[in-house]
């Protein structure tokens, strides 16, 4: 079983990097930083704690009851569970989907 990043050694990471072959994508954002293509913000601190508050906020999460049959909690833990992730994760990635319009209906 591979080590986890925070077991490594710096040696060990450095050699993990030096071999890692990158795809097209980010081949090109690594070419794009060495030649100073981005820059940082003039306001880094300031826009930091923008985008913290903004995290913040869209990761505040408040309880809900709701009523749900028993077999549908248990066709929520299945397929919960299938798919590796916690039933309540499931029925929050539905209900967002639903809401900002990307759920997809399948036949």
């Amino acid at each position: 079983m591979p080590k986890l990043i925070t077991e490594m050694t710096r040696a060990e990471i450095e050699e993990l990097v030096a071999n890692q072959v990158l795809d097209p994508e980010e081949q090109e954002i690594e070419d794009a930083l060495a030649a100073g293509v981005f820059k940082s913000h003039p306001d880094l601190p300031a826009r930091r704690k923008e985008l913290q508050e903004i995290a913040r906020n869209t990761l505040r999460k408040k309880p809900v009851t709701m009523r749900l049959s028993n077999l549908m909690i248990e066709q929520l833990k299945h397929k919960a569970m299938a798919e590796g992730i916690p039933y309540q994760t499931l029925i929050n990635s539905v209900l967002h989907k639903y809401v900002t319009g990307r759920l997809v209906e399948r036949d």
